[in-house]
């Protein structure tokens, strides 16, 4: 069976780099394929992701999920929600029961492959892994661990790199997920996007 494309997640942009260049969004998603944005969890002081950024998104077939440390009750303009790792089993199952089936629930995989396995139990339209405290990446044993022995799609998060994406992308990833980072980069976004797109195809055909 062919393997399904890798493709890419970005992190939103926040309100101060939407001021200083309202375009950022749409340049970044003209670089390349995007499957989806994540909006960071609102802060005090912080104002949500605006109802033009996300209609934007979504206008070109971007979902646009909100991140939330636990229960998650309300998706107000959203596709969907990414669950941090405090979100366990039952409060996984409790969003899907409040959102209903048609909502996209990602959540972060926890400390352990039972943790992983779990939330992927739960309801889960993927599961994300994080990296282990001083890496960089998830860990590649864990990640094609859970891309050879379950169908719930996989997403790796972290401080991904074009040096360091290619061995996840190889593994089997569904979903590289790119830091906010990537909005203060020296190089543009749109950019950054065209670069992994590129990268995903090359390591595909590896």
């Amino acid at each position: 069976m062919p393997q399904i494309r890798c493709r890419l997640i970005l992190m939103a942009p926040d309100a101060q780099i939407t001021a200083n260049d309202p375009d950022a969004l749409a340049g970044a998603l003209g670089g390349g394929d995007v499957a989806a944005i994540v909006a960071a969890e609102q802060s005090p002081g912080f104002p949500p992701l605006g109802e033009e950024t996300l209609a934007l998104a979504q206008a070109r077939g971007v979902a646009c999920l909100k991140m939330k440390g636990g229960i998650c009750e309300d998706l107000t303009g959203f596709d969907g929600v990414h669950l941090g790792a405090n979100a366990d089993y039952t409060a996984i199952q409790r969003t899907r029961q409040i959102l209903g089936r048609d909502a996209l629930i990602g959540a972060e995989a926890g400390e352990t492959r039972d943790d992983a396995m779990r939330r992927g139990e739960a309801g889960v339209d993927y599961i994300a892994f994080a990296p282990q405290e001083g890496d960089e990446t998830p860990s590649l044993e864990l990640v094609s661990w859970w891309c050879d022995l379950f169908v719930v799609p996989c997403v790796a998060t972290g401080k991904i790199t074009a040096q360091n994406a290619a061995p996840l992308i190889r593994a089997g990833v569904d979903f590289l997920m790119l830091s906010a980072r990537i909005w203060r980069d020296p190089a543009s976004p749109a950019a950054i996007v065209a670069d992994f797109n590129r990268l995903i195809d090359e390591a595909g055909r590896s």
